[in-house]
């Protein structure tokens, strides 16, 4: 018996002439069509523009609160003049600015802006003409040129989305018994499907008799917030509320008397300021989208998103001047003489349906009497491994800084999250980021309404299990109802919910074999010995010893008492028939 082996099966093929004959005949597989996402970050893009104060407002003096939401209208892919791949997206900035005109008080006025962008940046890798975009505010900062001219800096961050179909082919068996396979058993998640619809809605919000009338509407916002969803057969039913925040000016008959009864101060110019209302509330509604082929079995998970595409505000105040012209728009009645709110949103509802997939795949191949090669294709193979959902009632106390002014009232409070970072690890999920809160209050001395733009911390974990810290984590955060309230001339009582959605996925690169040929060569094959002790080495596993001396695991086990599992300790004689 000999104790040294030579690794007869390393010999370099470049020295045994030979010829490649595929073993096509001798496998079975199946083919597997894949939608597969794709995500790509491209460069952040600051802008920077100067805008005008139309000529229907008055000049203006300070600005109060800026906001802006950015939109893409569209995108080409395409390779530069150095071959280069570029992306130029198109779109805009709609910037929401509140200020106090010159000469009139601290009365606020708003106007509604827009800032087109063009923004041409290479990117890393091409992408084809049916992908989507994300954008993200990073930045925004303003200050008045003079009266008539505002300068705006804003920053935004784009992720393309690219949906493609691949097609895998899994090798799963032989027809030649002695063409042996190591095998693996792989859990992959599918998009199965991928739909997008739209719903109107149409809110008569109530004014009851204690609330002051508006006369003009200076800024409002709608967030959607998923509250649940169902897979049934054929369609996806999913429930939302549009939580929606209103600013407004109050009808008043007399200014002076007005700001006497409240404890305002007049301004410079002996005209008070109309203290602006802040109004909060919801509509629920809900979504219906087909969803063809499709059983609450087959579903293994699903993401759904909100798009607010269009939206309006008006002010009704029941009178039949009113009811006519709302006949005209939505083709109903208020059907009383209440004063009322309307709101009409168009909101885009999509949903991304998901399956499991699970494949035993061929990692290993060797055949017992001829010489085998056999190459492999890379593939990495998404699973969403698990999701989770977390209320987190937010509630803090914001400090105005001394230097802003003393705190009489708090009219409105806008709020933005921003800087969300999620991190897996152990099988738990942490998300973290701050509110930009921008706090709007009326100064105790003057009479001034001032912004202070404030930053609340919000964190929260949710259990996932099978998550690791190279988990990539998906999150969708909407905002819910907000409260607040002055409790000093520093400190104003903040509350706000917040909902919190993630989904984690576990990307795991296979090698997958897909091209597999015998070697034939011209010279007569050695002979070795018939059995032979082997002392074995760090590292190998009773597959790797099998191969090396093509043998069967069964074989290997039954001659040295070996368990299917049992690991192989270094050192130890094995002895191979």
């Amino acid at each position: 018996m000999n104790e040294e082996i030579p690794d007869y099966a390393m010999i370099p093929a470049a020295e045994k002439p030979a010829r490649l004959i595929p073993a096509t005949d001798d496998l079975r597989s199946s083919r597997l069509r894949l939608t597969e996402l794709h995500r790509l970050n491209v460069p952040e893009m600051n802008v920077e523009e100067d805008l005008l104060v139309p000529d229907i407002r008055p000049d203006l003096e300070k600005i109060v609160n800026i906001d802006a939401d950015p939109e893409i209208s569209g995108y080409e892919a395409y390779k530069g003049s150095n071959g280069a791949d570029m992306i130029k997206i198109s779109g805009n900035f709609d910037i929401s600015t509140l200020y106090i005109p010159s000469g009139s008080g601290y009365e606020l006025v708003s106007i509604t802006s827009k800032i087109p962008f063009r923004y041409e940046v290479e990117i890393s890798e091409p992408i084809g003409n049916n992908a989507e975009i994300e954008v993200e505010m990073t930045h925004l900062t303003s200050k008045v040129i003079n009266e008539r001219k505002i300068r705006v800096s804003a920053g935004a961050s784009f992720q393309v989305k690219e949906y493609g179909e691949s097609e895998i082919e899994f090798l799963e068996g032989v027809r030649d018994e002695s063409l042996l396979l190591k095998k693996e058993k792989i859990r992959f998640t599918d998009m199965a499907q991928r739909r997008t619809d739209t719903i109107d809605i149409h809110e008569k919000i109530r004014m009851k008799d204690s609330q002051l009338r508006p006369s003009r509407i200076l800024k409002y916002d709608v967030n959607v917030v998923e509250t649940h969803r169902q897979i049934a057969k054929g369609k996806a039913v999913i429930e939302a509320n549009a939580y929606y925040s209103i600013l407004y000016v109050p009808e008043t008959e007399d200014k002076d008397a007005d700001a006497e009864r409240q404890g305002r101060k007049a301004g410079d110019s002996g005209q008070a300021a109309e203290m602006p209302v802040f109004f909060r509330g919801k509509t629920e509604f809900t979504q219906f989208i087909r969803l063809p082929d499709t059983s609450a079995e087959d579903a293994a998970g699903s993401i759904v998103s909100f798009e607010v595409m269009s939206s309006k505000l008006v002010f009704r105040d029941g009178s039949s001047a009113s009811l006519e012209e709302e006949n005209d728009d939505n083709e109903e009645t208020a059907g009383d003489d209440t004063p009322y709110l309307q709101l009409d949103l168009t909101v885009a509802t999509g949903i991304q349906l998901y399956r499991d997939i699970e494949r035993e795949i061929v990692t290993d191949m060797y055949h017992r009497s001829r010489e085998l090669e056999f190459s492999t294709t890379a593939h990495r193979i998404s699973e969403l491994c698990g999701t989770g959902l977390a209320d987190i009632s937010l509630r803090d106390t914001i400090n105005i800084d001394e230097s802003k002014g003393t705190i009489d009232s708090v009219p409105y409070i806008s709020v933005k999250p921003e800087k969300v970072t999620q991190t897996a690890e152990n099988d738990r999920c942490t998300i973290e980021g701050t509110l930009n809160a921008g706090v709007l209050f009326t100064d105790e001395q003057t009479g001034e309404i001032v912004c202070s733009n404030e930053k609340i911390p919000f964190r929260t974990v949710i259990d996932i299990p099978g998550v690791h810290p190279y988990t990539s984590i998906e999150c969708v955060i909407g905002l819910k109802d907000i409260w607040f309230d002055k409790m000093n001339g520093r400190q104003v009582d903040f509350n706000c919910g917040i909902s919190i959605r993630v989904y984690a996925w576990n990307v795991t690169p296979y090698e997958l074999i897909d091209k597999v040929c015998y070697v034939e060569y011209d010279e007569p094959a050695e002979e070795h010995a018939s059995m032979v002790v082997y002392i074995a080495n760090r590292g190998d596993t009773q597959w790797s010893i099998a191969k090396r001396f093509r043998t069967t695991m069964e074989a290997l086990q039954n001659i040295n008492a070996l368990e299917a599992d049992e690991e192989i300790e270094e050192g130890r004689r094995l002895l191979i028939v």
